[in-house]
């Protein structure tokens, strides 16, 4: 297949389930801050969908923000956050300017966490009210999170538990 219609086919759906992901937790999120008592319903297609988009979405940034940057981007590049975010804007955007690669990763990446950050403050702030999709996508958030500081730290938990050992 032709690298740009590639490219323009994964930009396609890149912005397809992240647009997807958006909307279906904005919304969820605008129903959970409305509601009074009770938490708010959803539909078995809307929560089947949002919780497929969490994962792909989720899944997706876990892997691109984990990848080992190119050597390239290691020797050009002396800031860490800028070789993990070349790492997964080539994962999104190969064959691509770097600068484009980069700006793909930055906005996927922000847009995941600000979704997934704001579901934490609402289950904070409206715990009562918060229903098991908002309190799921937190949970998610923040394993996925904790997977994706470890690697993009480089913190090997098999190094940290042999120097306990010794």
């Amino acid at each position: 297949m032709n690298a740009k219609v590639q490219f323009y086919l994964r930009l396609f759906f890149v912005v397809i389930a992240l647009t997807g992901f958006s909307w279906l937790f904005v919304s969820a999120f605008i129903q959970t801050i409305q509601a009074a008592e009770e938490p708010p319903v959803f539909s078995e297609p809307f929560t089947i969908a949002a919780t497929t988009l969490a994962g792909l979405v989720g899944g997706v940034a876990s892997i691109g923000l984990g990848a080992s940057p190119p050597e390239k981007a290691q020797t050009l590049h002396k800031s860490k956050i800028t070789q993990r975010f070349l790492a997964f804007g080539i994962r999104l955007a190969p064959n691509r300017p770097e600068d484009l690669q980069f700006t793909l990763a930055a906005i996927y990446a922000a847009l995941y966490t600000l979704i997934g950050l704001a579901a934490w403050v609402i289950w904070i702030s409206k715990p009562q009210t918060t229903p098991a999709l908002v309190k799921d996508l937190a949970g998610i958030v923040l394993g996925l999170g904790v997977a994706v500081v470890q690697s993009f730290f480089g913190i090997q938990t098999s190094k940290i538990a042999a120097k306990k050992r010794h």
